[in-house]
């Protein structure tokens, strides 16, 4: 659901802007990309609203509600520029609609906002990231419509398109009296638990009846007794777009949680739903509905994702598939190598065809295949067609196959259309999974679905509905249209039909608009420099290109598409130079300290610059590729001029060595030899030096070895500026000349070696250097280095040097008697001297490890003599020559070698688990294994392997309408014994070895006996698929068959057609023609899906009464008559199944009379005729209840006076009491007006009343329940009477006496007095403070009255409604009012910023501020403790920013803090006592902030002014301190994240920002509520599966959900190189939620415990959750 968490959004079309005219340091944001290949446009997330996206794309695709929103014009809805107004009445919800429609439909972007549509419904930023329920959403929009759209022509939009109805009846049993009542319906809520699709959940919904017997009996009014009924019910009216909820989720009343179910619940594409609907006298088309929409939820029950698969009923979209390839011909010739092809019969027929003789060895076949299709049978075809030579055997009447199968040819009385039916169906991508196929427009095209996620289109087929039967991705909403609904052909294709001309002209505008900066943006993007080096303005110099005249000359600047390719480069180039001739080279070039020279020439010019990664301000020689002024060019990076520095000493006159030293520039090429130097200088010879500068900042001379001066200048790693000094070759010596004027002797050969002390011994010195040449003996340099760092003589015994290399890691030891040489040491190599004697020259220092899991520098060692055998090493015990080192003891030991391996890991007999077992027990131990794996084989086998009973097709016939066999039962059927983890083609496979008779094409269908015999239901594909995954279950009746028909009959297949075994009835006739009282009784078959009047044909009746049997406890049958027109229901509609029993009579008589077989006659009901009415006065009377007779008109008040009649009550209560509808809850429901009949006061017969004390409100009155705070209770309200003409301001006028009726129920009567006084009274409520709010849907305080000249009528409050009063005054209409908060932020540690707190303030003792008591804050209200009340400020919408913090500082309790001026305050909204969403601009406008009504500012002091960006995000960065477990104080770290958000990026802000190396810090995420820190590694990144390119995660989106305000710890790694970011604090918090958590555990096994009430448990969640918010929308009042 949180797709695109914090992505920016620009809408193009809105009313809202940032901050006009403001410049923004950030770049500004580019334009919304094109339309993709769909041309279809998505929606953006807000952050949580894919929800909201899913269903107003829904809307969008349903053209008849699209179209009748746009017939509403501004005359009705008013205009949005007139929005702010506030005398204008504008309905901007269905306006925003209208424009969001328009944008969807004509708009040239990648997706629309939906913020503008958010604002009219009132919402702010928490209900755009807030999680919500679709379905929910769904009922709340259509509401908020149908309130925006009163008074208007669309008033009744929602209901003509959307409102069915639902008749519910309760039939007696006994007196056949039906109670019968109506509801309406925008949507059908269908259950998913237990249920295998949406026909089976309607027909349990609308067939199956619910009975009344035992324990549940019925009172029925007219037996006045508890007697037995059945309950059922019927659509009554179908509208024409139906709308189905799923409930997927559940709760578990054992684990006390909340969870989705998941199993599969299939639903048609097109259903019929004349057996769920009362009426059926209409055409079967009345009650055909094709689906069209399904909102898809992806995720668990407390959160995850919506998205929805549409069908685009107008084709306004492109639906074609990017990877769709047109399907190949026949002929092989016009095949292209690689392309797939998915018939394999076609293939293998081209390939034979283009044979002379049509005969091929099968190898050869299958090596063609592999040349022509670029895939071998085994990857194309095996897993669907099985093995090559099977698949030619299977198709014998194709392919002719040798004896021995070896070759292959055509069937000569074979040939195969060029088109076969594969190639005609090829195009049918789609096929529909219902025998009817939905009627389209154009029947010769495919349903065009779409999956739009959010912003993203993508076409999908019809088959991959199918996907979202089950999974935790699965359908969640259904939506289906009548399939009468036929569009205009106008309206195809064409997306401005119908839209208002207003509407078409703003959206040209936007596109132009969009045409224009798309194009500024793409300049902008795509266009960079070039610096044009022309070559006839050049000449070679100095061993490098120089301008002959000037550099601006010389050099063109230009600016290109790196789009276009290098031809389109040349020829522009060309155009420009108009004097060139001749050919035209483009180099890439570069400056260098020579002068320019040329690297590469460019090649290909069908690439573009971008491909050929030519970079922005590249320079590029253009010339003719060979010289530049008559001079031949070298180019590349071989050939690149060095600048060197030459030094030699100045010859004196006298001839002694001067000290003078002369130095110039010269350049050579890097691939020449150093000796070019002398040819430069005109030296014949002398000695190279080259200089490296030292640290000291003197130079130090290398001289270049003779041999070497053949080396290039590059291999001697000289680079531009190096020093190169020219000697004589005169000296016996390397003595040279600096600079300086210094001289500088080569320094000596090293002629020393470093020696360690690593015997973990203490001595003065670590390590000391000990003079050596290469033959210096090994135990010299020990015995020296023992005596140098002053160890223990003990120590020249027992002993040895070991190497260390560069990893640290110590080398097997050096024997004594070798010399330096020996060893292979270098001088200046470092020793360790460490504790054991070295091994001989006899012996081996071997290293070992334990398993095959090694990790560097764990190995362990050992010393062993050579002349050991590996045998020997294996044999365990044998005492060999082997020396281990015991560590702890700093010594080796004569042991057994593998007894040193095995104890030194700990290990004895590692690996080894036969070690030392006896041999008797090894061969006992042997057999039981080879026993154990036969068991478990047998055990393997009968746990997945199952039966499965084949019918063979040939031997079956069709007879009496079903399957038997011709012969036996026990020839037919063949039992088959498998592995249910074989796929289906595995199945196919193995029945076509075992029927070996068997010819043609072989169809595996699923298949049941039913009483009636065989009946085929669903056909077996997927032959990929397992049968384990196809649910195919033990002991599963399989009928093996051609697909068509068996026994020359075609067979129909399908739960819609299973044979009915019936019993008919019908009367024998007399001779002397009277009715004649016996029965004869016959068995006939039916299918289902056939209609009733069959029966007729079945009997040779021409016409008769059909009468159904149902049979009672009693064991009696009562008979109902089929009324004439329900003839043509299906048997499976009138609800029969096997055994029902059906009596024919004849249509001579003129009733229903029917003769039982008992001989007795039952005759049909009679429709209820009463009302019942409860005494509820609490006056005492004889009956509690009594049945009044009436009908739909009669009056309220004769049923009342009857009622006290009857009940035998006072005849003063005739003059002060009323009547009031009861619920199944047993609440008592509004009073009804004595002068409505039951039809206007919409009560059905049979329905329960309570007879009240008090008079009833009159037509003109309004029945209002009102409560006192937003903590309700259902039951806890009270009533009152008032009204209807009454005001809001009216009501808040406390004293002011108009028409109000207050109950008071000690007394039994209503009072005339003020409203709002009744309210306050009776909640016992002093002051005048208060307000009144009307409570929503979720039972939560909604929005509140503040529209004080509407009347109660006007606000279309209603009987019965249920008003909140809040404590608290309302603002004027416009104005804000908002509690203000004093922030001081502080660390994790618990720390403050400053002290400035401590001393300005009271903190409470647990340093946490005090919230005081002020007006709307209660008193014991406590914060957090870094959050003080300061009080409310009353301020306009149309305020900004600055204005409500200049407010804030006039507040008495902002005088104890020291702010210079709001500049010094950073904004916060509050949210769950911590700030939430940071506000950026101070002249940003209230409105724009999305505030809302009741949102709250907690204000921040800043040390200096700043001024954030929209794309900036302000960060608390805490740097570890070193050595402990806690943070310095936070500093405010501003990070623009308009280039990218991620996690290097942020690593390298920060190490900017404390000026330390990126690759030396590591950075954390702080979540207080956790007390975690999750570390941010800069090596996130995804590979995305098409493109496969590297795809950075964004630091907004999962798991960091980074936004303002978030704590970032450093640590720095140069001081501190751990892992653990936590500090004390969050130990000690941690501590504490395991505590919670493990006591709410003991108090929840506890309540398990004292109650067996399995309810009992809910309060105490196991898993808990935050409070669910309720969703609303807020509309304004239009009179």
């Amino acid at each position: 659901m949180f797709g695109d968490l914090f992505e920016e959004d620009s809408p193009r079309v809105s009313n809202n802007q940032y901050e006009k005219g403001k410049k923004l340091k950030t770049k500004a944001l580019e334009p919304s990309a094109p339309r993709e290949f769909t041309n279809l446009s998505g929606i953006r997330n807000q952050g949580g609203t894919c929800y909201l996206n899913s269903l107003l794309q829904t809307l969008h695709f349903t053209p008849e509600f699209r179209e009748a929103l746009f017939s509403l014009g501004p005359e009705e809805l008013g205009s949005l520029e007139d929005k702010d107004k506030p005398e204008a009445k504008v309905r901007i919800i269905p306006l925003q609609l209208q424009r969001l429609f328009a944008q969807l439909l004509l708009l040239d972007q990648e997706a629309a906002s939906t913020a503008d549509l958010t604002d009219s419904f009132g919402w702010t930023s928490n209900e755009e990231m807030r999680q919500h329920d679709v379905q929910e959403l769904n009922r709340i929009l259509f509401s908020a419509l149908e309130t925006s759209l009163v008074g208007t022509s669309g008033h009744d939009l929602i209901k003509s398109l959307y409102r069915g109805t639902i008749v519910n009846q309760i039939v007696c049993k006994d007196c056949k009296n039906i109670s019968e009542k109506q509801e309406d319906f925008l949507d059908l809520t269908v259950t998913v638990k237990n249920v295998s699709g949406l026909e089976e959940a309607l027909w349990n919904m609308y067939v199956e009846e619910e009975v009344f017997d035992c324990d549940n009996l019925y009172h029925c009014g007219t037996c006045d007794r508890l007697v037995k009924a059945v309950k059922l019910a019927k659509l009554h009216k179908l509208p024409p777009f139906l709308t189905v909820s799923l409930l997927r989720f559940n709760f578990d009343f054992v684990k006390c949680e909340r969870y989705k179910e998941t199993s599969r619940y299939t639903f048609p594409l097109r259903i019929n739903l004349k057996p769920f609907c009362e009426q059926s006298e209409l055409d079967d088309s009345e009650y055909i509905y094709d689906l069209f929409s399904v909102i898809i939820h992806k995720g668990g029950c407390y959160g995850g994702h919506y998205h929805v698969y549409i069908k685009d009923v107008d084709h306004l979209g492109n639906w074609q598939f990017q990877e769709e390839v047109n399907k190949p011909d026949v002929h092989l010739k016009d095949l292209p190598n690689g392309e797939e092809i998915d018939d394999p019969l076609m293939v293998l027929h081209a390939i034979l065809s283009e044979e002379e003789s049509n005969l091929l060895p099968v190898d050869q076949l299958g090596q063609k295949l592999l040349k022509k299709i670029g895939l071998s049978w085994n990857k194309k075809y095996r897993k669907q067609y099985g093995p090559l030579r099977k698949f030619l055997q299977l198709h014998s009447q194709i392919f002719l196959l040798s004896s021995d199968e070896s070759t292959v040819s055509l069937s000569k009385n074979c040939s195969l259309q060029p088109k076969s039916d594969f190639q005609r169906n090829a195009h049918r991508i789609c096929k529909p999974p219902t025998s009817e196929s939905p009627r389209l427009n154009d029947s010769t095209s495919c349903p065009h679905w779409f999956d739009i996620n959010d912003s993203k289109v993508q076409p999908i087929k019809e088959k991959d509905i199918e996907q979202q039967f089950q999974g935790k991705e699965s359908a969640y909403m259904l939506f289906y249209r009548k399939s009468l609904l036929q569009r205009p052909p106008e309206a195809r294709a064409n997306p401005r039909y119908k839209v208002p001309c207003h509407l078409l002209s703003e959206m040209d505008a936007a596109n132009i608009e969009l045409q224009t900066e798309r194009a500024e943006c793409d300049s902008a993007n795509n266009n960079f420099e070039l610096h044009l080096h022309l070559g006839p303005h050049y000449h070679f110099l100095n061993g490098a290109l120089h301008p002959v005249v000037s550099q601006t000359e010389s050099v063109w600047d230009l600016t290109f598409d790196k789009r276009k390719t290098l031809g389109d480069l040349r020829q522009s180039i060309f155009q420009l130079l108009e004097f060139w001739e001749g050919d035209m080279v483009l180099s890439v070039a570069k400056l260098v300290p020579a002068g320019l020279h040329i690297y590469q020439k460019l090649d290909g010019d069908e690439l573009t610059l971008c491909e050929m990664e030519i970079a922005d301000g590249e320079d590029i020689f253009v010339w003719n590729g060979v010289e530049v002024g008559g001079v031949q060019i070298q180019t590349g990076i071989g050939c690149e001029p060095l600048l060197l520095n030459i030094l030699h000493r100045a010859a004196s006159s006298e001839g002694e060595r001067c000290q003078q030293l002369i130095e110039s520039a010269h350049v050579f090429p890097s691939n020449a030899e150093m000796g070019t130097i002398f040819t430069a200088l005109s030296i014949p010879v002398g000695v190279i030096l080259i200089s490296s500068a030292e640290s000291t900042g003197e130079e130090s001379w290398t001289a270049v070895p003779r041999e070497d001066v053949k080396k290039t200048f590059r291999e001697q790693g000289l680079s531009n500026g190096s020093s190169v000094l020219i000697q004589d070759s005169n000296g016996d010596d390397y003595s040279v000349l600096t600079k300086q004027g210094r001289w500088s002797t080569g320094s000596n050969a090293t002629n020393w070696v470093q020696v360690k002390n690593v015997c973990q011994l203490e001595s003065e010195e670590k390590q000391v250097r000990i003079a050596a040449t290469s033959n210096t003996v090994v135990f010299d340099i020990r015995i020296k280095a023992i005596k140098e760092l002053k160890l223990m003589k003990e120590l020249a015994e027992n002993s040895c040097l070991r190497p260390i290399d560069r990893n640290g890691k110590l080398l097997p030891p050096v024997p004594d008697s070798y010399t330096l040489k020996e060893a292979e040491l270098k001088m200046g190599s470092s020793l360790g001297l460490c504790v054991g004697k070295a091994p001989t020259s006899t012996q081996l220092f071997l290293f070992f490890t334990v398993g095959s899991d090694v990790q560097p520098g764990t190995e362990m060692e050992v010393i062993v003599e050579e002349t050991v055998s590996v045998r020997d090493m294996y044999v365990s015990g044998v005492s060999f020559a082997a020396l281990y080192r015991d560590h702890s003891l700093h010594n080796w030991f004569l042991v057994s070698c593998l007894k040193i391996m095995l104890q030194q890991a700990g290990l004895p007999a590692r690996a080894n688990p036969r070690y030392k077992v006896p041999c008797h027990l090894l061969s006992e131990m042997d057999a039981a294994n080879i026993e154990l794996q036969t068991e478990r084989a047998e055990c393997d086998s009968a746990n997945n392997n199952f039966e499965l009973h084949l019918h063979l097709g040939p031997h079956y016939h069709f007879l009496n309408g079903a399957l038997h066999p011709v012969v036996s039962q026990t020839e037919s059927v063949w039992d088959l014994t498998f592995d249910k983890r074989k796929t289906l083609g595995d199945l196919r496979q193995s029945i076509f070895q075992l029927l070996e008779f068997w010819e043609g094409d072989m169809v595996l269908s699923v298949a049941k006996l039913v009483p009636a015999g065989l009946h085929i239901y669903q056909k077996l594909d997927g032959d990929e698929l397992t049968l384990c995954e196809m649910e195919i279950a033990d002991g599963e009746d399989i009928f093996v068959w051609n697909g068509v028909e068996v026994g020359g009959v075609q067979i129909q297949t399908g739960i819609g057609c299973e044979p009915l075994l019936l019993n008919i009835l019908h009367r024998a006739a007399s001779s002397e023609g009277e009715r004649c009282q016996q029965l004869i009784e016959s068995a006939h078959v039916f299918p289902s899906n056939a209609e009733m009047g069959t029966i007729f044909t079945a009997l040779s009746i021409p016409v008769g009464v059909i009468l159904i049997s149902s049979a009672e406890s009693t064991g009696e049958e009562s008979w109902t008559a089929v009324p004439r027109e329900d003839v043509k229901k299906t048997f499976r509609e009138q609800g029969l199944s096997n055994g029902s029993s059906v009596l024919i009579q004849d249509s001579n008589g003129d009733d229903y009379s029917v003769l039982t077989k008992q001989g007795r006659w039952s005759t049909g009901s009679n429709a209820t005729n009463w009302v019942q009415v409860k005494n509820v006065c609490q006056l005492e009377s004889e009956e509690k209840q009594v049945r009044i007779a009436a009908t739909s008109n009669t009056v309220v008040f004769d049923i009342r006076i009857k009622a006290i009649k009857e009940l035998k009550l006072m005849k003063e209560l005739a003059e002060n009491s009323c009547l009031r509808p009861i619920d199944r809850n047993g609440k008592l429901l509004p009073p009804v007006p004595d002068s409505y009949t039951l039809k206007e006061a919409e009560l059905k017969m049979g329905s329960s009343l309570g007879l009240c004390v008090g008079k009833a409100p009159t037509s003109t009155q309004l029945f209002l329940f009102f409560t006192v705070g937003s903590d309700v209770q259902p039951g806890t309200e009270m009533e009152v009477i008032v009204e209807e003409t009454v005001s809001v301001r009216d009501m808040y006028v406390s004293g002011v006496s108009f028409a109000a009726l207050y109950r008071d129920h000690s007394l039994h009567n209503w009072f005339l007095v003020s409203c709002l006084k009744i309210m306050l009274q009776q909640a016992g409520l002093p002051g005048d403070t208060w307000h009144l709010r009307k409570m929503n849907w979720c039972y939560e305080a909604g929005e509140a009255l503040r529209e004080g000249d509407a009347t109660l009528k006007e606000l279309m409050l209603c009987s019965g409604d249920t008003l909140v009063l809040m404590e608290g005054t309302l603002p004027p209409p416009g104005f804000l009012k908002v509690p203000i908060w004093w922030y001081q932020p502080r660390d994790p540690a618990g720390r403050r910023e400053s002290q400035q707190g401590r001393v300005n303030s009271a903190a409470s003792q647990d340093g946490a501020w005090g919230a005081t008591s002020s007006q709307g804050v209660p008193s014991n209200v406590r914060t957090e403790g870094t959050l003080r009340y300061l009080g409310d400020v009353e301020i306009l919408e149309d305020a900004t920013l600055v204005d409500l913090k200049c407010q804030a500082i006039t507040l008495p309790s902002f005088s104890e803090f020291a702010v210079p001026s709001p500049a010094f305050l950073r904004a916060w909204t509050v949210e769950s006592k911590r700030p939430g969403r940071l506000l950026r601009s101070d002249q940003q406008q209230l409105k724009e902030c999305k505030l809302g009504r009741r949102t709250e500012i907690c204000l921040e002091p800043l040390q200096k002014k700043e001024n954030l960006g929209p794309q900036d995000l302000l960060l608390r960065t805490q740097m570890r301190l070193p050595g402990e477990r806690s943070y310095s104080l936070p500093e405010d770290m501003v990070w623009d994240t308009v280039r990218s958000c991620t996690a290097a990026s942020l690593r390298q802000k920060v190490a900017d920002f404390y000026s330390l190396p990126v690759e030396k810090i590591e950075i954390a995420k702080y979540f207080p509520e956790k007390f975690e820190w999750i570390p941010i590694s800069s090596w996130n990144q995804q590979i995305a599966k098409r493109k496969k390119k590297k795809k950075q995660d964004n630091l907004q989106g999962a798991p960091y959900y980074l936004k303002d305000g978030d704590t970032i710890g450093v640590k720095n790694l140069l001081v501190e190189d751990d892992d653990d970011f936590s500090t004390i604090r969050d130990d000690i918090g941690k501590e504490k939620q395991r505590q919670l958590a493990l006591g709410k555990k003991k108090s929840q096994e506890a309540l398990h415990v004292q109650s067996s009430d399995v309810f009992s448990s809910v309060e105490t969640s196991a898993r808990p959750r935050g409070p669910e918010a309720s969703l609303s929308i807020h509309v304004g009042t239009f009179r």
